[in-house]
């Protein structure tokens, strides 16, 4: 398809691959994932997927346990199917179809009875059982309600967040009367009420044709009256499959037969299922010509959007070879489908896509593979099953599959017919002999610079003229952005490109095309190095005779540079005081591996003087080559919980409209289900301080509302990928830490900050820090939205988030110290009870960002647990009502700006006034060994937040790298003596009550036991030696089912028993196997009480 050009693609959902037994039964994994796989393999080539989701073939289980679609069960299994589909598919499947055709289904399976189930009754066919009469009734209304009821699901729940838009397929026979009499007239209009308007009417109008009630009677079903609000404009378009036109003729008044030359001719015209008229391909033994028209259509459903879903040509397993490879018949075909369609299209119709039918020849339901609508040819019954391309696909690229149009609609359109998008008319496009795939790259008094493949044109979109300009060399993997701008001395247009990458120099390089020269000639006069960094494909700006664009040097300082359109002379322009120069990871490593893109911590420490010794974490631990050997170590070390961090700019390198990188996924699947194999249980923090940089670069990261959506995005794709094994997510990583170093001091990336907290190109570190908290608290709330709605019942994990917790003292025992103490705090109360504390509204007044009503709700009780990262505890000085000055010049721990209020008026420091440290100080300035402030911290935690659970989720001391010795290296007395004091203080919080979920424990579990697990055949080999000749084991039931009757089996507890099985029997050892023996699923006991339940049987 990529090869082809083809920018959609049109497939089904296979319900039994899907649901193998519908609602009854579980979804079937490996067939969500191999829809992911084409969803977003078709996204990677920049190919739109849209979706139908029923195409006819449903679960033989509802044929025989209620007669599928002539069922209203169905209409609930449809559902249900359609809603699996909304939350596995949505966020990247913008177009969807309910079911395919049931028009013509339920001809094919209920009149006729050709289809499966294979129901019908004569004159229409011999079937075993059948009511032709009846039976097509109530499969299209069944069908129909099933639809709506989709729909209202999709527009409930999913369309808002999803921003799809949802319509129903219908098969659209044009019909044309057989002769000029009034009788074939009103025959033509019955056929399309009792074929098309059957299944559009209700969809848009709530009931079906009138012609229909008018002859069917009591037969017709009817909605009730809330039915008919249900289904009433329950489809956004209007999906059509059209292949031919038939003539008609009325049998209400006059005899009709079929002619026997003529194979096409319907049975069963005197019946009222039929609407009393008779349909043939032939007049007076003369084939109907080609044609398409959407004119009825149009005017009949108020011009809703119309997809033309399926249109193609139909060729015969007798093809000669010639006629395959030239293949002119199909393309004279679809030229004159698609001149019909423009002709719609120019009279008013909204037309938003064309698809062919179909891509590769196919299975064509009863008729096998004797009939070949293909682009491409598939010789599906040789022996070798090879493919052949079509001469028309490969050479002409008239028609090619739902990208090119022939001529005269190309002039008329400038935008792709079937990209599955709002068309725009452009009044004409600026060359009637190309197809119309143009990209504007800059304009100027009326006058655009259009990019076409290799090929650029200067179009007057006023007159309709345009100019083909002279070749330049243009290169995938460089960007280059161009300006257009008028020279009013030599009274000449002008044309500026500059590529983003430099030469060996790394100055950029620079053409200019003058239109009276008509060439392109080199511009070499830079002022300096410099790299241009406007965004994308941002034209260049063209004010007072010079084009201007946004640029920066080796350092990352950023400036604007303008050249002169007349002089060619470059200047360079500082950017007004106060406008960033952004100089834009801890243990993983591979910084740029496999696809991941730069994140802003990359691009910091690559920054001179940003990273103390120089360095950076381009390798760091090497956790990325390395995960394995770590993962033994902590085995080693009987570790039972994992927590790490994704790297977004691993997952999602550009942004949330950018595709998702496989190699990241990959490598954190592989680190969990390593962790798994280990009994390791994965603790998963999203985001942990780095995100890609050109979120940074394009606007400003968390000082935007633009990331909570950006985030959310990227919270959803872990949830996605990783949430059927994480059990525990942390959202964001210490927002309240992170804002104070990179948006208050300006020590962390993007490096804002103003003084007296520091001396940075650029913020305010009164503002910037609480638009940064603002947009994470949002963010964070919108992503557990998502996690509770759409996941957390079926994954069945916790969410929550961590902040950074100093716990603090009164530097004395005044009251204004004590409540100083208290101020310095309030951490999470946004989280709980759904605002900032009140404290903080009073200090700050309006410059506090204000949650509306809604976000209040959103936001409140959004944690189901409380991480906190836990190391040190300081002092605190009340500074609204004494004087705060660093006391001590040697403390390089007093924070400054202690008279603002983004510090709440206070001053924290790790000693008091006398000079004594608050405890013994760490390698890391700032942390002081206190173990009674683990203790504080988790006390006041539960008191503040009602107890809610806690995981102490990172706790450590930090030794400088000039620890001497090996001594201290190996006994490592300092860090054993911290942890031991730290866990007493912790084990005193949960003695006195506290809710603490997590934590480091001292003393024996079941995670190694004997280790049967990994030594099972040296415990094999010594039965052998002691002559046993039977051996009783029981099989753990959380290892071979470890979600019970609710989950999959897993393959390797069904492998590791049958190892064993398999070795006893070799060493002529009898297993005699105890099926449970007092352990079972943990969610058993969760999910109903295990033994207690009648369900546990």
């Amino acid at each position: 398809m990529a090869s082809l050009g083809v920018n959609a693609y049109r497939f089904s959902i296979s319900w039994s691959r899907i649901l193998p037994r519908g609602k009854l039964g579980h979804v079937n994994p490996a067939g969500i994932k191999f829809y992911n796989n084409i969803i977003d393999s078709l996204l990677l080539k920049g190919i739109i997927p849209f979706v139908t989701i029923h195409h006819y073939d449903y679960p033989q289980e509802f044929e025989d346990r209620f007669q599928a679609w002539l069922s209203p069960l169905m209409q609930e299994e449809f559902v249900h199917f359609a809603e699996i589909c909304f939350k596995s598919f949505g966020n990247r499947v913008k177009y969807w179809a309910t079911l395919n055709e049931p028009n013509l289904y339920m001809e094919m399976a209920y009149l006729r009875g050709v289809f499966p189930p294979s129901h019908c009754s004569p004159p229409f066919g011999k079937c075993s059982y059948g009511n032709s009469d009846i039976e097509p009734l109530l499969v299209v209304h069944n069908s129909i309600l099933a639809h709506a009821k989709a729909v209202k699901i999709y527009r409930d729940q999913f369309q808002e967040k999803q921003g799809g838009t949802i319509g129903m397929v219908a098969n659209a026979y044009m019909y044309k009367p057989m002769t000029d009499n009034e009788a074939d007239n009103k025959a033509t209009n019955r056929a399309l009420a009792f074929h098309v308007a059957w299944l559009l009417d209700p969809l848009v109008y709530g009931d079906y044709p009138i012609e229909m009630r008018h002859y069917l009677g009591t037969k017709l079903p009817v909605f009730s009256s809330e039915e008919k609000i249900l289904i009433k404009n329950s489809t956004d378009f209007i999906g059509l499959n059209h292949y031919t036109t038939w003539f008609v003729k009325d049998c209400l008044n006059s005899n009709c037969t079929c002619m026997e030359s003529d194979v096409l001719c319907t049975h069963g015209e005197n019946r009222a299922i039929r609407g009393y008229v008779l349909i043939t391909g032939q007049k007076d033994g003369a084939y109907i010509g080609d044609q398409i028209s959407l004119i009825m259509l149009t005017k009949r459903y108020n011009n809703l959007p119309i997809f033309v879903t399926e249109n193609g040509y139909a060729s015969n397993e007798n093809q000669e070879e010639y006629d395959m490879d030239q293949d002119r018949k199909r393309i004279k075909y679809h030229k004159a489908y698609l001149a019909s369609l423009a002709r719609s299209i120019r009279n008013g119709a909204d037309v938003r896509g064309y698809f062919v039918w179909s891509l590769l020849d196919n299975f064509e339901w009863r008729f096998g593979y004797t009939v070949k609508f293909g682009l491409y040819h598939t010789l599906i019954t040789s022996d070798h099953f090879k493919g052949k391309h079509y001469n028309h696909a490969k050479n002409n690229k008239i028609i090619l599959i739902t990208r090119w149009l022939p001529d005269h609609t190309a002039s008329y359109y400038c935008s792709s017919l079937s990209s599955a998008q709002p068309l725009q008319k452009l009044g004409s496009c600026p060359s009637n002999n190309k197809p119309n795939r143009y990209k504007v790259l800059c304009c100027c008094d009326g006058l655009s610079l259009l990019h076409y493949h290799y090929e650029y044109l200067l179009w007057n979109q006023s007159t309709n003229e345009s100019i083909q300009l002279p070749y330049i060399d243009y290169h995938e993997s460089i960007r280059s952005t161009f300006g257009l701008g008028y020279d009013s001395i030599s009274d000449d247009y002008n044309i500026f490109k500059i590529d983003s990458i430099g030469g060996d120099d790394s100055r950029p390089p620079s053409k200019i095309l003058a239109l009276k020269s008509g060439s392109w000639r080199k511009i070499d006069n830079h002022p300096r190095i410099f790299h241009n960094s406007t965004y994308r494909d941002d034209p260049l700006a063209f004010v007072c005779g010079a084009f201007h664009w946004l640029s920066k040097d080796n350092v990352n300082k950023y400036f604007m540079i303008s050249l002169n359109i007349s002089s060619e002379v470059y200047r360079e322009i500082q950017l007004p005081k106060g406008i960033c120069n952004i100089p834009q990871h801890e243990i993983e490593g591979g910084y740029i591996e496999d696809g991941k893109s730069l994140s802003n911590w990359d691009v910091y420490s690559h920054t001179n003087g940003s990273i103390k010794n120089g360095g950076n974490g381009d390798i760091a631990d090497d956790h990325y080559h390395r995960y394995l050997e770590d993962i033994d170590m902590m085995e080693s070390l009987g570790v039972n919980a994992y927590r790490f961090s994704i790297s977004w700019s691993r997952v999602l390198p550009n942004e949330s409209s950018g595709p998702m990188n496989p190699a990241g996924i990959k490598f954190y699947n592989n680190i969990i289900d390593n962790l798994l194999l280990k009994g390791i249980t994965p603790f998963v923090t999203i985001h942990h301080n780095d995100y890609p940089q050109e979120l940074e670069e394009r606007y400003g990261a968390w000082l935007s509302p633009f990331m909570q959506e950006e985030f959310v995005h990227f919270a959803s794709t872990c949830f996605k990928n990783f949430g059927n094994r994480v059990k525990y997510w942390a959202t964001i990583n210490e927002p309240n830490l992170f804002s104070e170093l990179a948006y208050m001091k300006g020590i962390f990336p993007p490096v804002h900050c103003s003084p007296p907290f520091g001396k940075c190109s650029c913020g305010n570190s009164d503002i910037e820090p609480l638009l940064v908290v603002h947009n994470s608290i949002l963010a964070h709330a919108k992503a557990v939205k998502i996690y509770r709605d759409q996941f957390q019942v079926e994954q069945r994990g916790m969410i929550g988030m961590v902040a950074s917790a100093y716990m603090y003292k009164p530097m004395t025992d005044d009251e204004v110290d004590k409540k100083a103490a208290t101020r310095a705090l309030t951490l999470l109360d946004p989280l709980v009870h759904g605002d900032y504390p009140i404290e903080m509204r009073q200090y700050h007044g309006r410059k506090l960002p204000r949650f509306s009503d809604e976000e209040k709700l959103l936001i409140k009780n959004s944690m189901d647990f409380i991480g906190i990262n836990h190391y040190s505890t300081l002092f605190v000085k009340d500074c609204l009502h004494s004087n705060c000055t660093c006391m001590h010049e040697n403390n390089p721990t007093c924070s400054h700006g202690e008279n603002h209020a983004i510090l709440g008026f206070l001053l924290t420091s790790g000693q008091n006034k006398d000079g004594e440290f608050i405890g013994d100080p760490m390698g890391m300035p700032g942390l002081y060994v206190v173990p009674q402030g683990m203790e504080d911290i988790i006390d006041y935690i539960k008191k503040r937040y009602n107890n809610m659970p806690i995981f102490v989720t990172e706790n450590g001391y930090g030794s400088n790298d000039n620890q001497e010795g090996g001594y201290d290296l190996d006994k490592d007395i300092n860090r054993i003596k911290f942890h031991k004091a730290y866990l007493t203080s912790l084990v005193r919080s949960i003695r006195n009550g506290a809710d603490v979920r997590g934590s480091i424990k001292n003393g024996g579990n079941g995670d190694i036991a004997n280790d049967h697990y990994h030594r099972y055949l040296e415990v094999i080999d010594i039965m052998e030696s002691l002559g046993v000749n039977a051996y009783p084991f029981s099989i753990s039931w959380s290892r071979v089912l470890p979600n019970g009757s609710s989950g999959p089996m897993n393959p390797a507890g069904i492998k590791f028993y049958n190892n064993i099985i398999d070795n006893l029997l070799l060493k002529g050892i009898t297993p005699f196997v105890t099926i449970h023996h007092n352990d079972y699923p943990q969610e058993l006991e969760e999910r109903y009480g295990a033994w207690l339940s009648s369900f546990m049987q």
